[in-house]
Parts: structure tokens; C-alpha cells; sequence
């Protein structure tokens, strides 16, 4: 009799606990996205080189936020952990901008923090890189924070960064925690902040002083920027990122507008998304970039994603301004900026701030607005 009061209060608290849960996850909003649309884009052909050239650097202006900035320009990537277990993370506040890409199927993310000029001295929890964490350094020439690497055969990192030609930058551009007694250790130290593996941080104020020491002069690539909000597009206030159509909760996002700050306002599953050095704090960024791209897995591994095609085009859904952009995205080399477009085909000129973009497929992942 027991058991059988025990199962019943169990499914009473399952079944009353489910419809908060789906109502948070399964609805996307008003109006879904069709990414796989052909948009007809008139995107301008690149220079003689076949590349876009990059913007020019304007003194006083952060490349990567548009906001006034004295700085020296010193980019470091660093891989975050983007499961439940890791949340909160810790130090993502000081990123200019985060990248969310595929770790697992077409459900599971990791995230890579661009940090240029604001450095913490907690950073994480930061977890291991992937092949196409490399393609992303290269984007960008910056150096790149992770914990150990993906070393299996079809996926392995290993491979890639002596095509590349990176195998001998430890110390200089690559800062690998789980290398112990380097020059660069004492820049790593488990946390009590959530379990193993979710536990591991990095000092950045110490890598980027030995990125000054490397001597490494790194290439700049800035956005555009501008003062003015988009004045055409589609209203948007509110924007839902589900992945894997009706998969998983974990890494679902939910955006809601703010027009007295002009971010969009970042929560999960597990609420508001903040920063656990200040969880009362909702974390928001003026400009929130869905970059539609192809993903494939090694032998169907759902856990050895491939290079997903970031080095190639494709379309991109762009919410800044309150405003709904229907855009397209070109990178042309694999030491190229990506180049977002909007409508009419011309570069996209970002809200000053802080920018989010994910990287995902453009059929399995639910995009939709209001």
C-alpha cells in the first residue's frame, strides 16, 4: 500500500510539474522563421582576391562592441560549458562576444567567449575544444582557452592544428588546461562552484599577459557599427531558439526586448541567464545573430560533429533593435571575417554592445519571433 501511495504522489508531482515545463519549451512564438527559404539576397561579389577587406580600425572604438574603448586589442577565445550542470556560468558577463556551436547532435551546445580587453580572473567553467572551435581561431587570429581536446579519429583536433600549422603555439596562441606543469598552469584552477567536470577556470588577466609576452601581433577585424536602430524589419520583442525541433531542454534560449536598454534579454530552461558573480543581473546583448549553416557527424556519432560550414554562406536570422532582420552571412576563407548582409545586401552595421551568435542547422533548429 505504501508503494502504491508513494508512485501515485510520484506521477501526481510529474504531471503537475509538466505543463510549466512544456509551456516554457515547446511554444516558439507568433511567427517561425523558414531558414531553409532561398532569400535572393543580392549579396556584392568580393574584391579581385576573392575576399571581403576588412573594415578599417577606428581609434578609441572597440572592434568588437563599437563602444568607446583605449584598450589594447588582445582576443582570446575561451570554450564554456553550456550544460544544465554548468549553469551558472561564471565571467561570461566581460565577453564581447559569445558563440554557441554544436557539441552533441543537433541539441547540444558549447559556448566560446570572444574576450578582447576585459579580463577576469574567474572564467568557466571551461571545458574541451572541437574541429570546428578551431576554424573559429582562425576567424578571428586570437588566442584560445580550453581543457584537453576531442582527439578520436574523423574529429581530431589534434590533426587540425597541425594542418594549420598551430601544433607549436602552446603558450603563445593555444592555453590547454589540462597540460600541467606549463608556464601557463597557474592560470587554471578547479572551482567548488559545481561539480566535476563543470569546475574548471581560468585566470584570463594572466593568459593575456602572456599573450603580450608571445610578442604575437594579433590581426584586427572589426564589425560595422551604428547609433541608429533598424528602421525597416519585421517587429521583434520577443525571440525563442529551439533546437532540435521538440528535443532537448538544455540548451533552448528564450529573448525578450528591452527598449530602454536595447538588449535582448537572455533566459533558458532554468530561468533568467546570468552571470553567478552576480546572479541578480539578467544578462542581455544588443545584438543576437542565428548564422544557418550545414552539420554533419562522423560515422553518424552523434558526439564527432564534423566541421559544420562556417567557411562558405548561408542565411541569418538577425534580431537588434527590437527588429526582425531576414539576412545572409559569407565567409570566404578560413582566415576571412564572416560578413553578415541584410535584406537589400548590404553589411549589416551592428548595435554598439555586446553581440550572441549561434551556430546552427538550418533545418533541425526552431527560430521564431513576435
Amino acid at each position: 500500500m505504501k508503494k502504491w501511495i508513494a508512485l501515485m504522489l510520484a506521477l501526481v508531482i510529474t504531471v503537475t510539474a509538466m505543463p510549466a515545463l512544456a509551456a516554457y519549451r515547446a511554444t516558439p512564438c507568433a511567427n517561425v522563421i523558414d531558414a531553409q527559404a532561398e532569400r535572393n539576397i543580392p549579396v556584392p561579389a568580393p574584391g579581385e582576391d576573392g575576399n571581403y577587406p576588412d573594415n578599417p580600425v577606428i581609434e578609441g572604438v572597440s572592434s568588437t562592441t563599437g563602444l568607446p574603448s583605449d584598450a589594447s586589442y588582445l582576443p582570446v577565445l575561451v570554450n564554456i560549458d553550456n550544460s544544465t550542470g554548468a549553469r551558472p556560468q561564471w565571467g561570461v558577463a566581460e565577453a564581447d562576444i559569445i558563440y554557441e556551436l554544436p557539441i552533441h547532435g543537433h541539441y547540444e551546445t558549447r559556448l566560446t567567449g570572444l574576450f578582447t580587453h576585459d579580463f577576469s580572473e574567474e572564467v568557466g567553467p571551461v571545458r574541451s575544444g572541437r574541429v570546428h572551435h578551431v576554424d573559429l581561431r582562425e576567424e578571428w587570429d586570437a588566442a584560445w582557452v580550453f581543457y584537453g581536446v576531442q582527439d578520436v579519429e574523423g574529429t581530431n583536433v589534434n590533426v587540425l592544428l597541425k594542418q594549420y600549422g598551430l601544433a607549436r603555439r602552446e603558450g603563445t596562441i593555444l592555453y590547454d588546461g589540462t597540460n600541467g606543469a606549463k608556464k601557463w598552469s597557474p592560470a587554471f584552477k578547479d572551482t567548488n562552484y559545481h561539480a566535476a567536470p563543470h569546475d574548471h577556470s581560468v585566470d584570463l588577466t594572466k593568459i593575456s599577459a602572456l599573450m603580450v609576452e608571445s610578442g604575437h601581433e594579433f590581426v584586427e577585424r572589426p564589425f560595422k557599427f551604428t547609433d541608429e536602430k533598424p528602421a525597416t524589419g519585421a517587429d521583434a520583442t520577443k525571440v525563442a531558439v529551439l533546437f532540435n525541433e521538440i528535443g532537448s531542454y538544455n540548451c533552448d534560449a528564450y529573448y525578450e526586448y528591452d527598449a530602454e536598454t536595447n538588449k535582448y534579454m537572455r533566459s533558458t530552461a532554468q530561468g533568467p541567464y546570468v552571470d553567478r558573480k552576480d546572479e541578480s543581473t539578467q544578462l542581455g546583448y544588443e545584438n543576437l545573430i542565428i548564422q544557418r549553416t550545414k552539420l554533419k557527424f562522423y560515422n553518424g556519432a552523434a558526439n564527432r560533429p564534423t566541421l559544420p560550414e562556417i567557411v562558405g554562406s548561408g542565411n541569418a536570422d538577425i534580431f537588434m533593435g527590437g527588429k526582425y532582420i531576414e539576412g545572409y552571412w559569407v565567409r570566404t576563407g578560413l582566415q576571412e571575417r564572416t560578413v553578415f548582409f541584410d535584406s537589400e545586401g548590404n553589411e549589416i552595421e551592428l548595435q554598439r554592445g555586446k553581440t550572441w551568435i549561434t551556430i546552427t542547422t538550418a533545418h533541425k533548429t526552431i527560430v521564431s519571433y513576435e
